[in-house]
């Protein structure tokens, strides 16, 4: 593997949200030095270059952005000009080139590791202030946001990536702390809620099944915690390819990061790959497409 460098964005660009959607990059919000951004960017392999796309509603830094049913969507972040952490949604149109709102989240997420998994959005951690959060919510289009079962630990500035049927939160800081811990979360929940929650072990993992928190009965299902990455990072960006997670960049708390580690989930092992970026990136954004011949 070697790294190259490709054509540069519009706008300066950190703590963007990026996904990719029909073929083509989405570079979303982020802040350039001096005030958080409201625009967005479209970058399409066959023409190789990015192009504007229209502005969101809210000027968005540490913003979370996914892809769901055809839509992008720019999740909680902060404004930078009244101060606030965000609690707001937009989602993005490509055919129309338009954002409109939706549904908020019941919490403000500055930071959240934003993801989609069994045909939801997911907004998980992230903070309000000083205030780090464990708590996770979920969005179904046509039935908005409900609250899922909370994270083992408090983090924001996470990595999120969904890969073969689970949720893997990558790193991130919780508050006090760098983290080199993973957690992961097999979606879609049960079919029904259920009490007296069963516990199984199977391939390598516990899981935790349905049950109640004291005043609900559940129907989600929890995974153990994977195993450690081999550094503390946050910041970083999570992509998967060829069957194994990477996790680009990040900060260690002391200095921007070039290294990549890779994930095999087969064996539960990390590695850190022996090609490293030309420069250390933290809050950098990362998605796949296919290169045009």
């Amino acid at each position: 593997m070697q790294w190259s460098c490709g054509p540069p964005l519009c706008a300066r660009r950190s703590t963007l949200g990026v996904c990719a959607l029909g073929g083509k990059l989405y570079a979303v919000g982020g802040f350039d030095g001096a005030t958080g951004l409201c625009s967005a960017e479209v970058f399409d392999p066959a023409v190789g270059a990015w192009r504007a796309a229209a502005d969101m509603r809210t000027r968005r830094s540490s913003v979370g952005v996914a892809a769901l049913e055809g839509r992008v969507y720019a999740v909680g972040g902060y404004d930078g000009a009244n101060r606030q952490c965000l609690n707001t949604v937009e989602r993005y149109d490509p055919a129309t080139d338009r954002w409109e709102p939706v549904e908020s989240m019941s919490a403000r997420r500055s930071g959240a590791g934003v993801g989609v998994c069994g045909g939801a959005l997911w907004a998980l951690g992230g903070h309000d202030g000083p205030a780090v959060r464990r708590s996770v919510e979920r969005y179904c289009p046509g039935t908005g946001w409900s609250a899922a079962p909370p994270m083992l630990s408090a983090r924001r500035n996470a990595a999120v990536l969904t890969h073969g049927g689970k949720i893997y939160v990558v790193g991130g800081d919780d508050g006090a702390t760098n983290l080199n811990t993973v957690e992961k979360v097999r979606a879609p929940p049960m079919l029904s809620a259920r009490r007296h929650a069963a516990v199984p072990a199977h391939g390598g993992e516990i899981y935790v099944v349905g049950g109640d928190d004291g005043a609900t009965n559940l129907n989600t299902v929890e995974v153990s915690p994977g195993p450690p990455m081999l550094s503390a990072r946050r910041h970083a960006a999570v992509p998967a390819h060829g069957g194994e997670i990477y996790v680009v960049g990040g900060d260690d708390g002391a200095t921007n990061l070039n290294t990549v580690e890779v994930f095999d989930p087969e064996t539960e092992q990390w590695t850190e790959l022996e090609a490293r970026m030309s420069t250390g990136r933290s809050y950098a954004g990362v998605a796949l497409i296919e290169r045009p011949n």
